[in-house]
């Protein structure tokens, strides 16, 4: 796990920074990006992103057309249209339709082992961290006299181990490859190459499944399709989810400060954990305008962009920025915790897995889950 260091001096720096107080955070949430909306021409440019925080990067986009008139920069629910894309994967056969980047005209930059990279250069700026992992209410256990479990081991032994379950969403495979097959891929020495490039080792991958298979057969974790209900109303113990599903809801949470991220919970006490952290990154396609892209760039990323798109998204974001401490979320606080602690070890995976190769794993995941097959017919399938 050697590449967890520059990770790991990241989270402490961010950490000082919050205490020292350098930057400003202030947040102006006025102006409306709808109106905006116009006949695309030269002098606009055309942005994809998630649905998760779509509305916080509109926000920003707001900011940055009323800082400026010299070009408008609008939302695209199009991927495959759009000037500038965020996405949680570059595909490696896409790679030739993206723009080499010139990183240091930018006030932040991004983990550098998070970045895509071509031959060329830098195709691919990490925005937001992803992390996927057990989120638990300390409240539930602070309520009951018992510390939050954080290994297999402690939650079998717990005393709401029965009454309370460890769910996973039907459609959050995502969630669940990330959070236990990934981690475990790489504690049986697959190789974090691999992993970002989805060229699994067979033999590995089976191990990983393995772990998730024992822990299925023995309903350690369940899949709903209401574990965000669940889970909200305290009749679930631990959501695996990301981070991103977290900040969606983070709004509807009656006691947003209670609730904790878990990395190490898939592992015995014994097990030092791991943590499989990407990022949705920024691209900008060559068919951009080189100026106007340029131009975009160096409005974006900045100190305070930055801090406004962290405080309407509440994401932890994937760049070093200077945090005045009440500017920082709550959600991105508690992540950065985690993710500096001495006890974990952090892999940071750019994804750039191939076209469709994500729902493929997914879906092979989730036929797993449902027990029409076991590891090894799952690994099998995952590699072809």
């Amino acid at each position: 796990m050697g590449k967890k260091r520059s990770l790991r001096l990241y989270c402490v720096v961010m950490v000082l920074l919050l205490l020292a107080g350098c930057g400003n955070g202030a947040v102006n949430t006025d102006g409306d990006i709808n109106a905006e909306q116009s006949t695309h021409s030269k002098e606009t440019l055309t942005i994809y992103s998630p649905a998760t925080y779509r509305s916080a990067v509109q926000q920003v986009l707001s900011h940055i057309n009323l800082a400026q008139t010299d070009f408008r920069v609008v939302m695209s629910e199009d991927l495959a249209s759009a000037d500038v894309v965020i996405t949680d994967h570059l595909p490696l056969e896409d790679h030739s339709k993206y723009r080499v980047l010139n990183t240091q005209k930018l006030q932040v930059q991004g983990i550098e082992d998070l970045m895509v990279f071509t031959d060329q250069g830098t195709i691919g700026i990490p925005l937001f961290l992803q992390l996927d992992c057990f989120w638990y209410d300390q409240l539930i256990y602070d309520h009951n006299g018992i510390p939050a479990p954080q290994s297999l081991d402690s939650w079998q032994s717990c005393s709401l181990n029965g009454q309370h379950p460890v769910l996973c969403d039907q459609k959050d495979m995502c969630a669940l490859f990330w959070s236990i097959v990934a981690p475990y891929y790489l504690e049986y020495g697959g190789s974090i190459d691999a992993l970002s490039k989805g060229d699994f080792e067979p033999e590995v991958l089976e191990e990983a499944l393995l772990v998730l298979e024992n822990m299925r057969d023995h309903e350690v974790i369940k899949l709903s399709d209401q574990a965000w209900q669940a889970f909200a109303e305290n009749q679930a113990a631990y959501w695996v989810t990301g981070v991103d599903s977290v900040a969606t809801y983070y709004n509807h949470m009656i006691n947003p400060s209670s609730w904790r991220p878990s990395v190490s919970f898939p592992f015995y006490a014994q097990e030092r954990a791991v943590c499989v952290i990407r990022a949705d990154v920024l691209a900008v396609r060559k068919t951009a305008d080189t100026e106007l892209a340029d131009r975009f760039l160096e409005l974006f990323f900045k100190q305070q962009t930055m801090a406004d798109l962290s405080a309407h998204s509440r994401m932890p974001l994937a760049c070093h920025i200077y945090y005045a401490p009440e500017a920082v979320p709550e959600l991105s606080q508690v992540c950065y915790a985690v993710l500096s602690s001495p006890n974990v070890d952090v892999a940071q995976v750019p994804c750039v897995w191939g076209v469709g190769q994500p729902q493929q794993v997914y879906d092979l995941l989730q036929d797993f889950m449902s027990g029409t097959m076991d590891a090894a017919e799952a690994a099998e399938q995952m590699t072809q």
